[in-house]
């Protein structure tokens, strides 16, 4: 269930970090139909299998590689034999690919942005994954101009971890104190960044819902986070606008 905030105060906040998939634009959504997609035009362009089955083949080829592996229906195809695999391999990607295009912020992410920014609040994204996919996303959901900073650590190192926003501390020269960190990953994004010893807003979207984690507040969309930041702040003020505002990465 969504929570408010008790006995906190949001004051001293001056930069808000935000992860990307699930947080703002519902990628769990997309994956699927994006693989949906793909194992329909792989089929058609000659996969020896049905639909269901080839599906149920993905899904144990990225659960085992990892969804940052960059040749899942290289492997899939493998397992099937077809007449003519680049073609049926090149179909499946042409047909991802494709769906990229349909993808969309959450209803009201942009208009959060801007007035967050207007605020004076620092805004940077912290994702974990590789930083051309971040990128990416950010650039085809035409979210990336609204962010000051944006840190991507790779699932090769230690991933999202404590250290990782505290260097995001470091970086920003703000304490970990005056950070928001707002994700769906209650294992990614929430329990490691209050380790470091920031605030947590926990958006309850996607695969990960469900999930138990203690984080400063919930919430089912970002659309209430300004009024949030507000109303849990005993100046009733936000932060002025900073050198760091004026930066971009």
């Amino acid at each position: 269930m969504p929570s408010s905030p008790r006995n906190v105060d949001f004051s001293s906040i001056k930069a808000i970090l935000f992860d990307i998939d699930d947080t703002l634009f519902p990628s769990s959504e997309f994956s699927r139909l994006a693989r949906h997609n793909a194992i329909r035009a792989m089929v058609q362009a000659g996969l020896p299998a049905t639909p269901a089955r080839a599906g149920r083949e993905l899904e144990k080829i990225v659960k085992a590689r990892g969804s940052n592996y960059g040749n899942h229906f290289g492997l899939l195809v493998r397992r099937f034999h077809p007449h003519n695999p680049q073609r049926v391999v090149a179909a499946g990607v042409a047909a991802y690919h494709n769906t990229k295009s349909s993808i969309s912020p959450y209803p009201q992410t942009a208009r959060l942005l801007l007035a967050l920014r207007e605020r004076g609040f620092i805004l940077a994204v912290a994702s974990e994954g590789v930083a051309l996919k971040q990128w990416d996303k950010l650039i085809r959901l035409g979210l990336d101009p609204f962010f000051h900073h944006v840190f991507v650590t790779s699932t090769n190192k230690d991933g999202k971890s404590p250290a990782f926003y505290r260097q995001i501390a470091r970086r920003l020269r703000l304490h970990p104190s005056q950070i928001l960190m707002m994700g769906d990953n209650p294992a990614k994004d929430i329990v490691p960044a209050a380790a470091a010893g920031m605030h947590t807003g926990r958006l309850l979207l996607g695969k990960h819902a469900r999930e138990r984690a203690k984080a400063s507040f919930s919430l089912r969309s970002l659309s209430p986070l300004l009024w949030i930041l507000s109303k849990h702040s005993k100046t009733g003020k936000f932060p002025p606008p900073s050198a760091s505002f004026l930066e971009s990465h």
